[in-house]
């Protein structure tokens, strides 16, 4: 509401009793505009969207985006460019115990995985990447468990219907990764998948106290079959007012012959800050877990110092390029923070060479990660 103003009448037939009313404005809940994004997958992207917070006047939520890339990083000349849209649906309280509903309607063309440097023998790269692309839809339902809408237990189910198909960077279809190995490279997947969530955080956007943890089960079928588990925990503290202590790990499985596309990748959440976010880390397993120290700077300025250490498991063994021989990867670096009315801006540097370490061979020794909100 745009304003709330409450008045306290006294009671009509009881003198001991009030009355009270409250006068409140609605403020304006749609909005139409233009949007430009920045993230290590995409690069570059801008779009249109439109928004309705309080569509149909009870506090539902409808959505429409399109986005297309404008300068990915580290695609070949000549390679096709992102292209994202979606429309989105959500009822916060579709029934008196607040189970909440979502609907989704998408379609996008994605990086999956890009860059020269990268190691084409398992899938026979050209131009050092693939292109993903992913239409469906998809239905959710969620509410909270073990007591009231209070309740810190949330539970939810969602249920998938798409076609993905993969080709390489300049469009050609690769029908060799997919199960169907049909010439247009797609396949038709199916998915009911359940999640059990405890959130105890004393703000979602920003916590600086409270525990969230989240465990989800997904089986798919349709042109193959396999089984997701994937799952994350994390806890804030705060030892001092002016610093807070986030820890987070998190981690997932395969079960069964997923495809080339479905893999776990070290990009956004599951980034190992230093390490490149082109697809050049995934796995059909995976685990990472994060340190940081979050601490004002100057309004609207915060500084973070963070660790990441993990490791991506492709076909059952370890992904080459570990840390000095270490069994894990890791990558040690600082970054900023930015309260923006877009939300809060991150941006990180990490290192994970510290042999090779300086003025000029910061991305050699390193790499820069930015994107929206806090990583965990």
């Amino acid at each position: 509401f745009q304003s709330i103003t409450p008045q306290i009448k006294p009671g009509q037939k009881d003198p001991h009793a009030f009355v009270l009313e409250i006068d409140v404005q609605e403020k304006q809940t749609g909005d139409v505009g233009l949007n430009f994004g920045l993230n290590n997958r995409d690069g570059l992207v801008g779009g249109i969207r439109y928004t309705k917070d309080n569509f149909l006047g009870e506090g539902r939520r409808l959505n429409a985006d399109v986005r297309v890339g404008l300068n990915p990083f580290g695609l070949a000349q000549g390679a096709q460019l992102p292209v994202m849209g979606r429309v989105d649906f959500f009822d916060p309280w579709l029934l008196p115990d607040r189970t909440a509903f979502g609907a989704s309607l998408y379609s996008e063309r994605v990086p999956l995985l890009f860059g020269n440097h990268l190691d084409s023998s398992e899938l026979n790269l050209k131009d050092g990447g693939l292109m993903q692309r992913r239409t469906g839809v998809s239905v959710s339902l969620g509410r909270p468990l073990f007591g009231d809408f209070t309740s810190p237990w949330r539970g939810s189910l969602n249920l998938r219907a798409e076609q993905v198909g993969v080709n390489d960077l300049d469009g050609t279809p690769r029908p060799d990764l997919t199960y169907g190995k049909r010439f247009s490279a797609t396949d038709s997947q199916y998915s009911l998948g359940g999640s059990l969530a405890f959130d105890t955080r004393n703000y979602l956007l920003n916590p600086t106290a409270g525990l969230y943890g989240n465990l989800a089960a997904e089986p798919v079928w349709g042109d193959g079959g396999y089984l997701r588990f994937s799952g994350n925990l994390s806890t804030y503290l705060t030892p001092v007012n002016w610093m807070t202590l986030a820890l987070g790990i998190q981690g997932g499985a395969f079960l069964g012959q997923n495809p080339a596309y479905e893999q776990f990748v070290a990009a956004g959440p599951s980034a190992i800050r230093g390490w490149q976010e082109n697809g050049g880390l995934f796995g059909k397993q995976f685990w990472v877990g994060s340190l940081e120290a979050r601490f004002p700077l100057f309004k609207p300025v915060s500084g973070v110092l963070f660790t990441d250490i993990g490791e991506f498991f492709a076909a059952g063994n370890p992904i080459s390029n570990r840390n000095q021989g270490l069994p894990f990867k890791y990558g040690v670096g600082a970054g900023l923070r930015m309260e923006t009315p877009l939300g809060l801006l991150r941006l990180d540097y990490g290192v994970r060479d510290f042999s090779n370490l300086g003025f000029n061979s910061l991305l050699e020794a390193g790499q820069l990660h930015f994107s929206v909100g806090h990583k965990f």
